[in-house]
C-alpha cells in the first residue's frame, strides 16, 4: 500500500489548525501519541543564560519574562542561575524572531498570552511536566503547525 505525503500534510495542517483553534478559543483538547510515526526529534544545543531575562518565583524556581538571543529556535534550558526554570511568561511582546520553542520538563505552568503575537513561531515542543497553559497562550501565532502537548495539562484557558 503506498501512502500518499501530501494527504498526510494536508492532514497534520488540518489536526494543527484545529488544535491551534481550541487552544486559543479555550475549548478542551485530547492528544493521543501516535507511536507508529517512527519520527526522531531534533536535538538542538540550549541558548545561553545570557540570552533570557528572568524573575525568582516564589517557590525558589525562575520565571523566564524575556528572550534577547538571536536564534530563532529556542531552547528553554532546565535550570538558569542553579536554579530550575518553572514557569514561562514571555518572550518579549511580540517577538517576530522566533520559530521554534523547546519547553523542558522543569516547566510547570506556561502563562496568559506567553507567546501571544508570535507571528513566526511555527513549532512548540513541551514535555509532560507542564500542567498549566494561560488564556490566549498562542493567540496571534498565525504560523503555528506542529504542537506536542503534555499529557498532563490540567488548566487550560480560563
Amino acid at each position: 500500500m503506498t501512502k500518499n505525503k501530501g494527504n498526510e500534510k494536508l492532514t497534520s495542517k488540518v489536526l494543527s489548525v484545529a488544535l491551534a483553534a481550541a487552544l486559543l478559543g479555550g475549548g478542551a483538547v485530547t492528544i493521543l501519541p501516535d507511536v507508529s510515526s517512527g519520527s526522531s526529534i531534533e536535538v538542538q544545543a540550549a541558548n545561553s543564560e545570557s540570552d533570557f531575562t528572568t524573575e525568582n518565583s516564589s517557590d525558589g524556581g525562575i520565571i523566564i519574562v524575556g528572550y534577547s538571543g538571536t536564534s530563532s529556535t529556542v531552547n528553554i534550558p532546565e535550570k538558569l542561575y542553579d536554579q530550575p526554570v518553572v514557569e514561562i511568561r514571555s518572550l518579549g511582546e511580540k517577538n517576530a524572531l522566533v520559530k521554534s520553542v523547546s519547553i523542558p520538563n522543569t516547566v510547570n505552568t506556561i502563562t496568559r498570552d506567553a507567546f501571544r503575537d508570535y507571528t513566526n513561531l511555527t513549532t512548540v515542543t513541551m514535555t509532560d511536566s507542564v500542567e498549566t497553559i494561560g488564556d490566549g497562550a498562542f493567540l496571534g501565532c498565525t504560523f503555528l503547525e506542529n504542537v506536542t502537548l503534555s499529557k498532563n495539562v490540567k488548566n487550560q484557558g480560563g
